[in-house]
């Protein structure tokens, strides 16, 4: 892998200056790790990302012993070894210090070791532990993926340090040997050694098994929903106080605390005169919305799911018995890949795709407001 893309890759982001202190979802996440895995599963513009960057400036400013490691996953680490070499490199740069540097990076420069003064291994002299696996891995023959993972356990267990690695993105994965691998890392987790993966869907890991054993915490999209008092605060923050709290209410009611719905009406009622116009035609349809769901969201999904998405749409409420019943009708063919609505459902609230459970019992259903516009 280019070393200065992997640089690129492994460097936490700066996190964006908070408009809505939020101490009671940081807090959540930092008690999540107690089990060796916290999972960060929303739909896009929830604002996983920022809440595990702004949590990690915090172990920061705070003094925190442990080493922060970041990950920015793409399509081509979908690689068992593409994808452990990162993971390495990444935790190589913590051990060296990196979480220390300016600008929140986590080392500087590229994921290579220097070829000079090499130990035993291709270490180098005073390296980290992490330093020689990183080495054979970026090597024209890396070894084994078992190898590999029990490798990194062993120098997080051994180096008596405490670690904490973020994985962002983790929806483009999904070699199963790959995750297999994941999935048999985690279980095996040492005490120094914390997991906290981003995903805009749930990644197909055994999560009933990692739930039973105490293994997962997990965030979802409710947890990281904006509530009505904090949506009014970012919005006047966002507005410099140009809303009144009915105003910012409504917007609210419409947005249903995303955090991308929130900032995208904010951007465009700078631009408007009116706020009591713009809140009434506030939809799905205002550009910035919409642009942020074709391209984000809808274009990333196969053509059977999208055509599910726009054919179930013209129902405000929906249950499977009800779209198997109506879908075959109106479209015939459209369940052939999920075999039945209940499947599709199943599978749309796995992707995180704006599905609002509308009982406990996990029946009846709709779409997030903006996002069923956006689909009509």
């Amino acid at each position: 892998m280019n070393a200065s893309l992997l640089s690129t890759k492994i460097r936490v982001p700066s996190p964006p200056r908070a408009l809505v202190p939020r101490p009671a979802l940081m807090a959540r996440l930092e008690e999540g790790l107690a089990a060796p895995l916290v999972l960060v599963s929303a739909p896009a513009g929830f604002g996983k990302t920022s809440l595990a960057a702004e949590f990690l400036a915090s172990l920061k400013a705070a003094g925190s012993p442990v080493r922060a490691a970041w990950l920015s996953l793409d399509a081509e680490d979908d690689d068992p070894v593409r994808f452990w070499a990162a993971v390495a490199a990444a935790l190589d740069k913590a051990a060296r210090g990196g979480a220390a540097d300016s600008g929140g990076a986590i080392g500087s420069g590229g994921a290579a070791v220097k070829a000079e003064g090499r130990g035993p291994g291709g270490a180098e002299a005073g390296a980290s532990p992490f330093a020689a696996l990183a080495a054979d891995l970026a090597s024209l023959q890396p070894p084994p993926v078992a190898e590999t993972t029990a490798a990194i356990l062993e120098a997080a267990a051994s180096s008596g340090e405490r670690y904490l690695l973020v994985l962002d993105d983790f929806h483009l994965l999904s070699s199963s040997v790959l995750l297999g691998s994941f999935a048999r890392f985690v279980e095996r987790l040492p005490e120094g050694l914390r997991l906290v993966v981003l995903s805009r869907a749930d990644p197909r890991l055994p999560l009933p098994r990692l739930r039973a054993r105490g293994a997962v915490a997990e965030l979802r999209a409710d947890d990281l929903r904006f509530g009505p008092e904090e949506a009014e605060r970012f919005l006047a923050q966002a507005l410099g106080g140009r809303l009144t709290g009915a105003q910012a209410q409504a917007i609210d009611e419409k947005a249903e605390g995303w955090a991308a719905g929130l900032q995208m009406a904010a951007l465009s009622l700078s631009r408007r005169a009116d706020p009591e116009a713009f809140i009434r035609s506030f939809s799905g349809s205002d550009r910035f919305v919409l642009e942020f769901l074709v391209e984000e969201v809808l274009a990333a999904q196969a053509p059977w799911l999208r055509d599910f998405l726009f054919a179930s749409s013209v129902l405000d409420r929906f249950c499977a018995p009800l779209l198997d019943a109506v879908l075959p009708s109106a479209a015939p063919g459209l369940l052939a890949e999920a075999g039945s609505a209940e499947e599709a459902l199943r599978r749309l609230d796995a992707a995180n795709l704006f599905l609002v459970p509308l009982d406990d019992e996990g029946l009846w259903f709709r779409y997030h407001h903006l996002f069923a516009d956006v689909l009509r």
